[in-house]
């Protein structure tokens, strides 16, 4: 689903997003395998319900939402510009071109997250939830509908369980707990970046 993500947002409206990451969302991360330790807007910290995006996402997963997307791309700009990629790869492709598409995901990978005006713009989910008073389509005694197809993740069914299970503010919690951890709600794993020299023991 983030690829259809990133495709639905235009140029114009994926720079505006990119903005607001800076204005609203602060992200601190104290290790490799805990990517978001503090979530804040300007003025206080965001609830868990802040987070929630209308599909049953939980934002504070989402690797757009924390950042991980633009500093990833940006390391990887920092990576090669300091080992002289565009030198070493003559011949091979058009690194000026790479860099561009490089630049462009540093300048708009970026979301402040579905309630605060990021997601898709024409997110019918979310004007559905909004015309009938619910936090989460999960409320919906019509789910799941065609309407959550275009957003919907091959998990989204799981997490459904879970919140018929735990309720909303248990589901939050176990939602936050494991964005905390690391997990990526798309991925649905924890990313990690790893290096052959990392598994070996050194002397």
């Amino acid at each position: 689903m983030l690829s259809r993500l990133v495709l639905s947002v235009s140029t114009q409206e994926s720079s505006h997003c990119a903005s607001r990451v800076a204005a609203y969302v602060r992200v601190v991360r104290r290790s490799p395998r805990s990517l978001v330790e503090s979530l804040e807007l300007e003025g206080g910290p965001m609830s868990d319900r802040d987070l929630l995006g209308p599909c049953g996402d939980y934002c504070g997963g989402c690797a757009e939402y924390i950042g991980l997307i633009t500093d990833t791309a940006r390391q990887l700009k920092e990576f090669l510009d300091t080992y002289a990629y565009e030198y070493r790869s003559q011949g091979a492709f058009d690194f000026a071109e790479f860099a561009r598409a490089l630049q462009w995901v540093i300048d708009n990978g970026g979301c402040p997250g579905c309630q605060q005006g990021g997601g898709p713009p024409s997110c019918q989910v979310r004007a559905c939830c909004a015309e009938k008073g619910l936090s989460v389509c999960f409320e919906c005694e019509s789910f799941p509908c065609s309407k959550l197809e275009e957003v919907s993740d091959p998990d989204t069914m799981e997490r459904y369980g879970r919140f018929k299970e735990l309720g909303l503010d248990a589901w939050l919690r176990e939602q936050a707990r494991k964005a905390r951890e690391g997990y990526e709600i798309h991925l649905r794993r924890v990313p990690t970046l790893t290096r052959r020299a990392a598994d070996q023991e050194l002397v």
